[in-house]
């Protein structure tokens, strides 16, 4: 029997955001003895977050979402012309089978 590909890969994503958000607690945590306010700690840490999510969308995301629409405009454009040519195909059956039809 084959072993599952998909539990390894489950299970490190699962690891990899605990030790995430430990991560951001322990921030979170560290930067209020600093400051002395929790709320203003939480404020820094999610801006700086977000700040961080916006840099990967800019530099990595964008693009493979761009090849990904590009992507599925040829896909679409394949599948459009393959139905344009079975409606061509079928017309044309149907032409020659209604004649042979009428012949009998």
């Amino acid at each position: 029997m084959m072993p599952s590909v998909m539990l390894p890969l489950i299970c490190f994503g699962v690891a990899l955001l605990m030790a995430v958000l430990m991560l951001v607690a322990a921030a979170v945590v560290a930067l209020t003895e600093i400051i002395g306010h929790a709320w203003i700690a939480t404020l820094i840490v999610a801006v700086l977050l977000l700040v961080v999510a916006w840099l990967i969308y800019l530099l990595w995301v964008r693009e493979r979402i761009d090849y990904i629409d590009k992507r599925l405009e040829t896909i679409y454009d394949v599948a459009s012309a393959a139905r344009d040519g079975y409606q061509v195909v079928r017309s044309v059956a149907l032409r020659l089978l209604d004649i042979v039809l009428r012949k009998v």
